[in-house]
């Protein structure tokens, strides 16, 4: 029997996922047991995944061809692997059957132990595999090789829609792609979007196509991006970018953007309420959205008024410990009504159980339009913090403190300065948030 698998260049087996949503039925692998439960699963005509019941990660598969191919496949070092071991033929015997569970459990072994190296003869069958890969599986493979937040692989996935449903690629290969193919679906996207719009969705798909490229052995790797080469014509670049912002809310508009997250607040349902005080939350604690999205309730201490965050979830890698105003716990307090009892996260989402909210585009956009103030990103909420944390009279190596960023000096001095003492803090969170709810020109 014929090994098939595929490989790239640090030499781990990966092969490409199956579709999304495949069924999945387990049965113990004979010609027999096979033979009855493909020929169900093929009056489907779906994407399926057969597994067998004695050799975990051993499998038949099916995807978008007629071919069934046995896999094995092993999650190790927080990746799924993926390899091909041969073609299933309903003329198999019971002894090829039996070979090909034994070779699952060598392959399986040495993926463990970081043993397994392919030959000449699977590195061609795997960059046969690759040359087929739509954009929509090359994705499915680039998200499962790599560690991207649940808010990004949203952005990916959006991104290659639109761009595949412009240009007319969802089907077509990517070995396959023109220059003409992407200038078509950026100006198909231009045409219902802005431009700026338009370019970023082919940023996103290029970093894909960049992926895919990665995988292929070195002296195979196609010559270019063909997002690259088709943004450029002659010497000129279709690219366009987006127009600065001006990446803050202005002083008069500070109280605005508050009062009508509170308003909204108070108008939405338990369950989505959550998401504006989340947003009310990130300009009065100048703290980054995950870091207040992803906010436990063994984080918070209501009577203190302090947040602690452990040095594994901030950037800095050191604890936080953030004071808080009293308009923040009062926020808090209320959102501890809804999600306190027993839950994990403060902001629990309300359509994902287990998971805390990651998406505030929605919430925000509510917010901007009541306040009819400048349209921001949480980060801009994080500037805003800071720039009225200066207007307030903070000196910088306080408000620096107060959003846990590090003071950095030539001076020898600089390394005795963190902010003042605790108290000192506390007041300064105070202060700020003050000046954010009186802020009037």
């Amino acid at each position: 029997m014929t090994t098939v698998t595929s490989t790239y260049k640090s030499n781990v087996v990966v092969l490409p996922v199956a579709r999304p949503k495949a069924k999945q039925d387990a049965v113990r692998f004979n010609p027999q047991s096979i033979s009855r439960a493909v020929a169900g699963l093929l009056k489907k005509s779906a994407p399926f995944l057969l597994r067998d019941a004695d050799v975990k990660g051993l499998a038949l598969r099916r995807q978008s061809t007629d071919r069934l191919t046995f896999i094995v496949e092993k999650r190790h070092d927080n990746r799924l692997h993926r390899v091909v071991l041969g073609v299933w033929d309903s003329r198999m015997t019971a002894a090829e059957v039996e070979e090909i569970k034994v070779k699952a459990r060598t392959t399986i072994n040495q993926i463990v132990t970081g043993n397994y190296r392919p030959d000449a003869a699977e590195v061609a069958a795997g960059v046969a595999d690759l040359r087929v890969m739509t954009i929509t599986m090359a994705l499915e493979r680039y998200i499962a090789s790599s560690k991207l937040r649940a808010k990004t692989v949203d952005g990916y996935k959006l991104a290659v829609k639109r761009v595949a449903e412009a240009g007319g690629l969802a089907a077509k290969p990517l070995s396959l792609w023109t220059s003409d193919d992407v200038r078509k679906a950026h100006e198909a996207l231009a045409s219902v979007t802005e431009a700026s719009t338009a370019s970023g969705y082919l940023r996103t798909v290029r970093a894909v196509i960049e992926g895919w490229r990665y995988w292929f052995p070195e002296e195979l790797v196609p010559p270019a991006n063909v997002i690259s080469t088709g943004m450029r014509v002659g010497s000129r670049k279709l690219w366009v970018k987006a127009p600065p912002r001006p990446g803050s809310l202005e002083q008069d508009e500070l109280s605005k953007f508050l009062e009508a997250a509170s308003t909204l607040t108070a108008q939405a349902n338990a369950g989505h309420a959550g998401v504006f005080r989340l947003c009310e939350l990130l300009l009065l604690t100048g703290m980054r959205f995950t870091e207040v999205a992803a906010l436990r309730w063994s984080e918070v201490n209501l009577d203190r008024g302090i947040l602690t965050l452990g040095g594994d979830r901030m950037k800095a890698k050191e604890e936080f410990k953030k004071p808080l105003g009293r308009r923040a716990v009062g926020l808090l307090r209320a959102q501890h009504a809804v999600s306190g009892g027993g839950g994990t996260y403060v902001f629990p989402s309300p359509s994902k159980p287990g998971r805390h909210i990651d998406d505030d585009r929605y919430a925000m956009s509510r917010i901007i339009a009541m306040a009819g103030c400048t349209r921001v990103t949480p980060h801009d909420l994080r500037r805003s913090y800071l720039k009225a944390a200066e207007a307030a009279g903070i000196p910088p190596s306080t408000y620096k403190a107060l959003v846990h960023h590090k003071v950095r000096s030539g001076d020898v001095t600089g390394g005795y300065i963190g902010g003042g003492f605790t108290g000192t803090i506390a007041v300064a969170a105070q202060k700020v948030e003050d000046f954010m709810l009186e802020a009037r020109v």
